[in-house]
């Protein structure tokens, strides 16, 4: 993670913060002037992006939303010093990408995906590998998921930690045979049959995962929770990486 020092806004222009439209009632005034500063710092174009999303704005959650994006953009830009691919953001591409996140951030409900929104912006100002149409593609990807769908996909990005962290109530196998249904019915208990292969069909008609309907009630030499084990694809665990 990048890590920029904001001990001085000499370099940030005056005439910029005019031109943010922030009411002088609004939540947000205090907590946004200074989340905006750090970031107009790190990068410049961005007072244009910031100032139409705030002129955007129609109600107090939808304040609180970006006041939470700005802040831990701030938050995570301070960790960052020396690491931002200054060429990725030097280009106007990069504003198209930071006002789509900024605008899914404000229209998305569920804060746990809010937060995978930013981790998707703070990873792709970092990479030295990335497109912004790859970019692009993770943040639509990532409005289509629901929250049961991102936590299917925490598990199957590290199946053998998950079961540890979880008590190993799956454990590394030893019985006669298992199934891919019964590792999931152990793991998510709460989850019917139904809602596990839901879950996973999106996952995997998105190419994120494979593997798991085809042999859902299969029999299998009991190998545990490494069973589970390499059922991300490579899109998959690179979508993860970014987002999660």
């Amino acid at each position: 993670m990048l890590t920029y020092a904001y001990t001085n806004y000499d370099c940030f222009k005056e005439t910029r913060m005019s031109e943010l439209a922030i009411p002088e009632d609004s939540q947000l005034k205090t907590g946004a002037i200074v989340a905006i500063k750090a970031l107009a710092a790190a990068v410049p174009s961005l007072g244009g992006t910031l100032n139409s999303l705030m002129n955007d704005l129609q109600a107090i959650r939808k304040e609180r939303r970006l006041l939470e994006f700005l802040e831990g953009m701030k938050q995570d830009l301070d960790q960052m010093q020396d690491k931002i691919n200054q060429d990725f953001i030097s280009r106007d591409d990069f504003l198209d990408i930071f006002e789509n996140t900024a605008k899914k951030i404000i229209n998305t409900r569920q804060e746990e995906k809010r937060h995978s929104f930013r981790r998707i912006l703070t990873n792709a100002m970092l990479s030295s590998d990335v497109t912004y149409d790859e970019i692009e593609e993770f943040l639509n990807l990532l409005d289509r998921l629901r929250i049961e769908h991102m936590f299917l996909l925490r598990i199957l990005r590290d199946p053998i930690d998950y079961d540890k962290r979880t008590g190993n109530r799956v454990g590394p196998g030893g019985g006669i045979t298992t199934s891919i249904n019964q590792i999931m019915e152990t793991l998510l208990p709460d989850w019917s049959e139904e809602q596990i292969l839901e879950v996973a069909a999106v996952l995997e008609n998105e190419r994120l995962a494979h593997g798991i309907r085809s042999r859902f009630k299969t029999m299998m030499t009991d190998k545990g929770i490494n069973h589970l084990v390499n059922s991300l694809t490579s899109k998959g665990l690179r979508f993860c990486s970014f987002a999660l």
